[in-house]
């Protein structure tokens, strides 16, 4: 299992890496394909659950954040967001034999894909320190995570969420990304207090993504979202962390007037 991740990170990684430096379309193009992956690994997580919302739904709405936000910008994205989440909620009207709970799974999904996944994107245009910000914390807290889980992990976190995650790996993760964020703040030549705040916030709500992932596939009684990704399941179990922590760190940036470019 460890050979399979490590193998696959050497492989995925750098193809990642090329497309966030080259930025524009070329990552739009890649995020677009992670929201498409991402929604039918979603859509399949909701049938398990009994939920009969079809995938074209997801797939139709959850497009249109990524559009709106490539071409206008962040603003128009979420304006078009709640456009499609609030058709969404018409879904048992339109579309006969759907119930209420449907239209809240569809939702969800739209939410939580297709309206994160795109601030990769909006971050990279703020620059690569920007970006630098929110992968290196991201990779080196679920590094540190994994590995001090591993080792030392005893108390568990929430096992009736995630069975082996551990406070130890969790205050592992929490300082590795820290220490990220710090150093890319050092290459960067940025306030060091600046990438501090910036790994901790971005390693604080990637755990808590990671947990609510969590909560979805233990309430579909699946492992694993997809099997894509050798040793690291689907693409929502690779990018749990970073989908979520991609809008807290741009806001982040935003509120607090960071020159990140």
């Amino acid at each position: 299992m460890l050979l399979r991740r490590v193998l696959a990170a050497l492989v995925g990684g750098p193809v990642f890496l090329a497309l966030v430096y080259l930025g524009g379309w070329p990552l739009a193009a890649l995020v677009a394909l992670l929201i498409f992956l991402g929604l039918s690994e979603y859509a399949n997580l909701v049938h398990r659950w009994g939920g009969k919302a079809p995938v074209w739904l997801f797939f139709a709405l959850g497009i249109l954040p990524l559009a709106a936000g490539v071409l206008a910008g962040p603003g128009p994205a979420a304006q078009t967001a709640l456009v499609a989440l609030g058709a969404a909620l018409f879904l048992p009207v339109f579309a006969g034999g759907y119930s209420v709970v449907d239209a809240t799974a569809l939702l969800l999904g739209v939410s939580y894909i297709a309206l994160c996944f795109p601030y990769i994107v909006y971050l990279r245009a703020q620059g690569y320190y920007a970006i630098a910000l929110l992968i290196a914390p991201t990779w080196v807290g679920d590094t540190a995570a994994y590995f001090a889980g591993m080792r030392w992990g005893r108390r568990p976190l929430l096992p009736r969420v995630s069975p082996k995650k551990t406070w130890e790996g969790a205050i592992a993760g929490l300082a590795g990304s820290g220490v990220a964020g710090w150093v890319v703040a050092v290459v960067a030549k940025q306030p060091t207090w600046q990438g501090l705040v910036a790994g901790l916030a971005v390693g604080l709500v990637g755990q808590v993504g990671d947990l609510a992932e969590s909560v979805l596939k233990r309430h579909a009684g699946v492992k694993d979202s997809g099997t894509l990704i050798p040793g690291h399941g689907g693409v929502l179990d690779r990018f749990d962390s970073m989908t979520v922590a991609a809008p807290a760190l741009y806001y982040l940036i935003i509120l607090l007037g960071w020159g990140v470019r």
